[in-house]
């Protein structure tokens, strides 16, 4: 039989092979036992089993036994037992990592760890083309030589690079030498030289679209060709080409290989001499005649374009209107009724979005590339339990996992969210912790501690979880120091350590249940066995090192879906034929991608000494889209022009598709129609929703039910409603307050909160801090006043200091202002004695709630009725409302305590005030600690009847539907949180203002 076949670019090699072996094998038929075929991709095999199917159909045998239809390093696998154990990937770079620290003199101060991917890389090469490097350093130096085209013998400028490899290649071979094992490549070229003496003469071999051959591999296949026990398919041209990289290069570079004349053409009809097939020849065609001249001569030849009824180039401004456009091509084809799509690309980005997208249609897709394990839910969820142990217990990678949907699969999950979030909430959030689990268990009994007994026992849950979380971390955390000194542990250590918090976790059982989590289990098994007879030792930084490369390297392929649009890369494609395809991503970063580089030998060099080059690599990857371009009858090729302002370049391929295009047929094969479908507002698939609200008119005003007005209103919640109803109508009515958030460093509100602790702290008894002072304070004991007042400051900020140094600008800024405050409470308790602080009061006003926390009460005597009083302190760390709007009403909030104050005994309420503590001073002066906006007597008795009739006249209009608008003035505005909402600056541009 002719033992070499090469078709065009046009024909589908499957179709050939399938028909060729059921004329071939007819007599033979049903069985096909004898016969195997050999495919470069496990996904070519379903498609050729379904040809080979129906071409035996039509010679009426609609089942077939056989043929074996296998990938070559596969079926040799299975055939051929192995001699010695092979090694992992990790056995292998733990043993070449400890290689390189035992030569640490070869490359310096360089991470071992980074050094190991680029030699394993340089080994792979060495293994996959099954070449060795001389045994002596000079035999290698003067091969060098040889390939860098150097004259002199000296070696001084390769010595250093030559001994690197030389001497870690002996090392790691005889290292596995020692340990009775062999790498992978070793393996699979021993298996091959094995199997030639013991393959079946009966065996009939059909091999197709192999993009190369190693030697070993060539060695296996040419005396089964010699024999024509084997038949060999390949695709392109015979024309010689001199290009430095070309899709015929790869048919030119295998027969070399192979080393056997071409054998004749094959004579079935073949669609070489179709249009469609020539143009592209004409395109891509490595003749020495200009493009254009090529161009104009086939235009001549061809009047109307062959391509434009088959192919089209979408071009898009960004990133998401290329998955668009994507997206809604193969919603189009689907409607067409064509189901076998094609998605090819090597944007992994791209084709993360545009699954997605297609998933939100309804259509499903096979993805054969899959992703990197380390970009799944499962891969984040292990990266922020270590950093949680790595970063003390940090607030934000803790909650991060802790809202995880893998953690404690076996609590009720809805009862452990609520735990989350009332740590978050209560303890996290409103006692400003950052890190440290023994903090968050601190504050969250303080918070407790101050909750009645009913409300505290909610929170008692919280303690539970985080007992979980530091029992699991304990293994961890006593392995994560680098310090030095600190003792290097070996793999399996941190590995069972790591395992041993997952299992506390429920992680081993939750991730089991994942697709993606039980690849990971799978990996991290993997790298506990290679670690097990490993002498390496390492430090927790390059434990995690070692554990991120793995996730990176090592892909997860989601389960199979039964959809029939299929995404993939470019090698995957190989052999594969759709009804429609499309090349996405058709730009110069991807196809044909830049040259990832090597530390070790340029391109030459490595060409000449056997390696695979560069060039050899691009020339595969045009290969690849050159049949692509013939694999479907409707075919589109995608790209961005650029992104985020920037040009994007695009494929050299494309752009020469494009450029003789325009030139023969003045086109550039734009799909005008897609352009403008994708440019439409209603493309996408969304959900149904209510209509989008329309422009927001000036100054928007908001009606409400009065179930939406808040049944609490709080001191300013009131001063929200006066200052702008419509902020109140966004913040308090809707709820869209943005949520707290945590701050590392101190702000003004959090000084303000310790200022408020340390003085209750000085006059009333507040649990785990120093104090009260219980004496009156006189001349002669105001020294020991302030001292007391400075042991509580220092006590109340100490957990500020744990969390930052620079806090301490903070707790002197209190403490320069202490003599002042003693020397006006001095002052003050003439007449006034304090009753109580930070009282928590509530009183019902109409129909709703009033609600605040009063500073300070002060108790008193009327001087003229000797009926007793009270005064309202309210300490101020910040501005202080002017006087002019305390009297005029614009600032309520004294007013509002005294309203509330009324009912906290019997009382009257003769004075409130506020104290102001952050007094400016010239510099040089002493601060200075005074009362300001004082009310008392008739005008606060005025002032507290006008601020509740108001707010009873307001609720009531409110309720009953009168508008709340938006005042629009520059104060409010400023700082206002819902400018997003009311959108100022749009409709002060519609207004003119």
């Amino acid at each position: 039989m002719s033992n070499l076949h090469i078709i065009a670019y046009g024909d589908d090699p499957l179709h050939r092979l399938a028909g060729h072996i059921v004329e071939k094998h007819h007599a033979a038929l049903p069985n096909l036992t004898d016969i195997v075929v050999l495919l470069p991709t496990p996904q070519a095999a379903t498609r050729f089993r379904q040809l080979l199917l129906d071409a035996a159909a039509r010679h009426h045998h609609p089942a077939l036994l056989g043929p074996a239809i296998d990938t070559l390093p596969r079926w040799i696998s299975q055939q051929t037992p192995g001699k010695l154990p092979v090694l992992s990937e990790h056995q292998r770079e733990l043993m070449l990592v400890e290689a390189l620290i035992g030569h640490k003199y070869l490359y310096g101060e360089g991470s071992p760890w980074m050094l190991a991917d680029s030699l394993l890389a340089l080994f792979d090469d060495l293994g996959s083309t099954h070449l060795s490097l001389p045994e002596s350093l000079e035999q290698f130096l003067d091969t060098l030589d040889t390939a860098y085209g150097l004259d002199n013998k000296s070696h001084h400028s390769l010595l250093g690079e030559a001994r690197l490899v030389h001497t870690l290649w002996q090392a790691w071979r005889q290292e596995m030498q020692q340990d009775g094992v062999i790498d992978r490549h070793t393996d699979y070229a021993l298996k091959l030289a094995s199997s030639r003496a013991t393959l079946p003469d009966n065996l009939a071999f059909y091999i197709a679209g192999l993009p190369r051959l190693s030697t070993a591999e060539a060695q296996w296949l040419r005396p089964l060709l010699q024999q024509e026990r084997a038949l060999l398919l390949l695709q392109g041209t015979r024309e010689q080409t001199d290009a430095d990289y070309h899709p015929d290069a790869v048919t030119q570079q295998l027969l070399q290989t192979i080393n056997l004349p071409t054998g004749s053409p094959d004579e079935s009809p073949s669609n070489t001499n179709s249009g469609y097939t020539r143009c592209l020849d004409s395109v891509f065609s490595n003749s020495s005649s200009p493009l254009r001249v090529r161009a104009h001569n086939l235009a001549r030849d061809i009047p109307t374009s062959p391509l434009s009824a088959r192919l089209s180039v979408f071009e898009a401004s960004n990133a998401e209107k290329e998955a668009q456009a994507i997206d809604a091509q193969v919603r189009l084809w689907w409607n067409e009724g064509k189901r076998n799509i094609g998605i090819v690309t090597e944007n992994r980005r791209l084709a993360r979005r545009v699954r997605a997208l297609l998933e939100r249609s309804g259509i499903e897709l096979q993805d054969a590339a899959g992703w990197a394990l380390s970009t799944t839910s499962a891969a984040a969820t292990v990266e922020r339990w270590l950093e949680t142990v790595e970063e003390d217990f940090a607030h934000q990678p803790l909650l991060d996992f802790l809202k995880s949907p893998f953690l404690l699969p076996a609590h009720e999950r809805e009862a452990l969210l609520s735990c989350v979030y009332r740590f978050e909430q209560g303890v996290v959030l409103k006692e400003n912790i950052a890190r440290n689990i023994n903090r968050y268990r601190e504050h969250l009994q303080y918070r407790q501690n101050r909750l009645p007994a009913e409300l505290a026992a909610e929170y008692d849950d919280i303690h539970s979880l985080l007992d979980i979380i530091e029992s699991a971390a304990a293994p961890l955390q006593a392995l994560t120091s680098n310090e030095t000194g600190n003792p290097k542990h070996a793999p399996i250590t941190f590995l069972h350590a790591l395992e041993h918090s997952f299992i506390q976790l429920g992680l081993n059982i939750s991730l089991a249940a994942d697709a993606a989590g039980q690849r990971i289990l799978e990996e991290l098994h993997a790298m506990q066995t290679a670690s097990r007879n490993s002498e390496l030792h390492m430090h927790w930084d390059e434990f995690r090192a070692w554990l991120g490369r793995t996730l990176e390297r090592f892909n997860f392929q989601p389960p199979a879906q039964s959809g029939q649009v299929q995404l993939m890369s470019l090698a995957q494609s190989n052999l594969a034929r759709f009804d429609a395809l499309i090349i996405a991503g058709a730009e110069a970063e991807y196809l044909p991608g830049s040259n990832p580089g090597s530390p070790f030998f340029n391109d030459g060099v490595r060409q000449s000494l056997g390696l695979t080059s560069h060039t050899q690599q691009l020339s595969e990857k045009f290969y690849y889209f050159r049949c692509l371009l013939e694999s479907a009858d409707a075919v589109l090729l995608t790209r961005r022009n650029e992104q985020d302002g920037e040009e994007i370049v695009a494929s050299p391929w494309l752009e020469r598709l494009q450029s003789f295009h325009q030139i023969a047929w003045a086109d550039r094969l734009i799909n005008i129609p897609l352009t403008e479908l994708v440019n439409q507002a209603d493309l996408q698939v969304t959900q149904p929703a209510e209509p989008m609200p329309q422009p927001m008119p000036a100054n928007p005003a908001a009606h409400i039910t009065a179930g939406l007005f808040p049944a609490h209103l709080s001191a300013s919640g009131y001063q929200q409603l006066i200052n702008c109803p419509y902020q109140f109508f966004a913040a308090r009515c809707l709820q869209l307050e943005a949520p707290d958030s945590i701050r590392e460093m101190l702000a003004k509100a959090d000084y303000g909160e310790r200022v408020h602790l340390c003085l209750q702290a000085f006059h009333e008894n507040v649990r785990d801090l120093p104090g009260p002072f219980n004496a009156t304070i006189t001349g002669s004991n105001k020294p020991a006043a302030i001292k007391c007042l400075n042991e509580i400051a220092a006590a109340v900020f100490a957990r500020d200091l744990e969390d930052n140094f620079l806090h301490r600008g903070w707790l002197r800024r209190w403490q320069e202002m202490i003599p002042a405050y003693i020397d006006w409470q001095l002052e003050r308790q003439q007449q006034w004695q304090v009753k109580s602080t930070e009282l928590r009061v509530t009183r019902e006003h109409g129909r709703i709630t009033l609600r605040g926390r009063l500073d300070r009460i002060d108790a008193s005597t009327d001087a003229d009725a000797g009926a007793p009083i009270v005064g309202i302190v309210d300490y101020k760390t910040g501005a202080i409302p002017k006087n002019a709007d305390v009297l005029s009403g614009e600032s309520v909030q004294l007013p509002f305590y005294a309203l509330l104050a009324e009912h906290t005994g019997h009382e009257t309420v003769a004075q409130v005030t506020y104290l102001a503590l952050d007094t400016n001073t010239k510099k040089g002066t002493a601060p200075v600690v005074k009362a300001m906006g004082m009310l008392e007597t008739e005008t606060l008795d005025t002032l507290v009847q006008n601020t509740a009739a108001r707010l009873n006249l307001l609720v009531e209009q409110i309720t009953a539907g009168t508008p709340m608008p938006a005042w629009g003035d520059n104060v409010t505005c400023e700082y206002c949180q819902m400018s997003g909402i009311c959108r100022r600056e749009t409709w002060q541009d519609l207004s003119g203002y």
